[in-house]
């Protein structure tokens, strides 16, 4: 999960920028990543021994749903 361009800007110039082509386009924007997630599996599952991958349902899993949804 990336910050938007200009984050933390005090100018209002972008906040990184690639030294070798300024205009490119830093990390990827079209969605959360199979890996992003995983994080979020890993902080709002709780662990069970009997599952294959060690996560059982989420107690509320209505914000995990919105949260993945607002990424795909």
């Amino acid at each position: 999960m990336h910050y938007p361009a200009k984050a933390f800007s005090k100018n209002g110039k972008d906040t990184i920028v690639a030294k070798k082509d300024p205009k490119a386009i830093l990390g990827q924007r079209r969605g959360a990543t199979e890996g992003d997630l995983e994080k979020v599996r890993q902080m709002y599952c709780k662990k069970n021994a009997n599952t294959d991958d060690g996560l059982d349902e989420v107690e509320d899993n209505r914000l995990l749903d919105e949260l993945v949804e607002y990424f795909e």
